[in-house]
């Protein structure tokens, strides 16, 4: 293991301890700068998680990244090494979609796939990685709407 990649975990481990800690507002500013730095130059350690694949698609292989999230997608029967990753582009205009409604909340692969405009490929990668978020963060519960006092006191 290199030097670099020593002192990479160490700042994934800094950056850890200010997302919990972090009680000013430098701190939370430091650690968004942190996040990004880290993101753009991570030298990514792939681990495998098998995704459901859909009707009449062969099972895709989901791999994420160990320190900064990112996911990508090995599908198996375009052939070893074909690795497609999700793009950052597609998974926000596809979520802007879901809550907008335009898409549903666990969308299938041809339908980002013309909701987007993307390949296939692509439309896999994001569906993947929109499943795996979702397994990962819990659901919002919905507000109950505030109803205006009835009577005067």
């Amino acid at each position: 293991m290199s030097m670099l990649t020593e002192d990479r975990r160490w700042l994934w481990r800094v950056e850890g301890f200010l997302s919990v800690n972090a009680t000013l507002a430098v701190h939370h500013q430091v650690r968004r700068e942190l996040l990004a730095y880290l993101r753009e130059t991570c030298e990514h350690f792939w681990e495998l998680a098998t995704a459901s694949g859909g009707a009449g698609e062969p099972g895709a292989d989901l791999l994420q990244c160990r320190y900064c999230f990112a996911v990508k997608t090995r599908v198996a029967h375009q052939g070893a090494g074909s690795v497609v990753a999700a793009r950052h582009g597609d998974l926000v205009r596809a979520r802007n979609l879901i809550a907008a409604g335009g898409l549903p909340a666990q969308p299938t692969a041809e339908g980002l796939r013309t909701a987007l405009g993307i390949s296939l490929r692509y439309a896999r990668a994001c569906r993947d990685a929109l499943t795996a978020t979702a397994a990962v963060e819990p659901p919002v519960a919905p507000q109950r709407p505030v109803e205006p006092p009835t009577g005067t006191a």
